[in-house]
């Protein structure tokens, strides 16, 4: 896991680089688990001048400073479900996401 200590970096100047070693593209936002108080997901900024952005887990995701590798390509993460960036992850849209991507993740309790 990504240190929640690292979030302000990766706000700045992150840039997140996928398993084909290609950018792709500026950390957009950074979204911490509030149970876990763990880097849980961040949008990629990608598409002319930035102006989409797409959600990335950070489950499988290794950083090294302000870079961020992730075990998807450019392709794979620009045709993610897209949901609104700097709104909440409902348990359904991370749900969405995380079939997306393959990742298993653990059952979430509903608040």
């Amino acid at each position: 896991m990504i240190s929640v200590d690292n979030a302000a970096m990766l706000l700045d100047r992150g840039e997140v680089v996928g398993s084909d070693g290609d950018t792709i593209g500026k950390v957009g936002q950074v979204y911490v688990d509030n149970q876990s108080c763990t880097l849980s997901w961040v949008t990629v900024k990608t598409g002319w001048f930035g102006k989409s952005e797409s959600f990335v887990p950070l489950d499988l995701a290794v950083s090294d400073g302000n870079i961020i590798t992730v075990p998807y390509d450019k392709a794979k993460v620009k045709e993610a479900p897209k949901h609104e960036p700097g709104a909440e992850l409902s348990i359904q849209d991370e749900r969405e996401l995380y079939s997306y991507y393959g990742v298993l993740q653990a059952p979430m309790v509903a608040d």
